[in-house]
C-alpha cells in the first residue's frame, strides 16, 4: 500500500518544485512509517479462518471419538432381545447365566448335593441350547463354579456389564468376554472382572472356553 502512495505522489510531485528534497524525504518517511491495514487484517484474517477450520476439525473428530466410543459402550449394555447377532447372544445368555443368582430354586437345588436329579435338570434346561457338550462343560468347572461359591458363602452375583468382541481372522467364531460382576452380602457389594475366550461350533454352540481369568472374583467370594 505504502509504495502504491507512494508512487503516486511522485506522480503528483512531478518536475514541479513545489517540495524540496527534504519535504519529500520528510513525506516518504511518514508514507513509509503507515501500518497497511488491509493487507494484516487479511493476514489476520486469514489466521482467524484457519483457526476456526483446526477447531472445527478438532471438534468433528472429538464428535466421532466420542460416538463411536458411546456406540461401543451401549452395544455391551444393550438388552438382550435387541442383539442381532446369534452367536453373541448366546455368549451373552452363557454369561448372564452365570453371573446372575443364585436364585432361590438354584439355591435348593444346591443344598441337595452335588449330583442330585433335580441339579442334572436344572442344567439340561438352562445349559443345554447354549454348549456343545454339558458334560464337558461340567467338568472342567465352567458351570455354575461361580454360583456354587456364592451359595457357599452367602453372596448374590449380577452382571453390570457385559462386553463381548469377536476375535478377527480366526478359522472359527471366536470371542473374548469380559464381565464386570457385582457380588453382595448383607447390605455390601463390590465388583470384580472376569475375562476369557470363548469358541463356538458350527451350529452356534459354545464349543470351548479358554483363558477364564475369575480369580478376582473367587478371592472376593472367600
Amino acid at each position: 500500500m505504502s509504495n502504491r502512495i507512494r508512487d503516486n505522489l511522485e506522480d503528483f510531485i512531478g518536475e514541479e518544485k513545489l517540495f524540496t528534497d527534504k519535504d519529500k524525504r520528510n513525506i516518504y518517511s511518514r508514507i513509509n512509517s503507515i501500518k497497511e491495514p488491509s493487507s494484516k487484517n487479511t493476514y489476520v484474517k486469514r489466521l482467524l479462518h484457519a483457526g476456526l477450520l483446526v477447531a472445527a476439525l478438532c471438534a468433528f473428530f472429538l464428535t466421532i471419538y466420542v460416538t463411536t466410543d458411546q456406540k461401543n459402550l451401549n452395544e455391551a449394555n444393550i438388552p438382550l432381545e435387541q442383539i442381532n447377532d446369534n452367536n453373541v447372544r448366546t455368549i451373552h445368555t452363557y454369561l448372564e447365566k452365570e453371573f446372575t443368582g443364585p436364585g432361590q430354586e438354584l439355591s435348593d437345588i444346591l443344598d441337595q448335593g452335588l449330583y442330585s436329579v433335580e441339579l442334572e435338570r436344572y442344567l439340561e434346561e438352562n445349559y443345554d441350547d447354549l454348549v456343545a457338550d454339558l458334560e464337558q462343560m461340567i467338568n472342567r468347572n465352567y458351570v455354575l463354579s461361580f454360583l456354587r461359591a456364592a451359595h457357599t458363602e452367602g453372596y448374590q452375583l449380577q452382571p453390570k456389564d457385559i462386553n463381548i468382541q469377536q476375535i478377527e481372522d480366526t478359522k472359527n467364531d471366536v470371542y473374548n468376554y469380559e464381565v464386570e460382576v457385582e457380588y453382595s452380602k448383607n447390605n455390601e457389594a463390590n465388583t470384580a472382572t472376569v475375562t476369557g475366550v470363548i469358541n463356538l461350533n458350527e451350529n452356534g454352540k459354545i464349543s470351548l472356553i479358554r483363558r477364564m481369568d475369575g480369580l478376582e472374583l473367587f478371592e472376593g467370594l472367600n
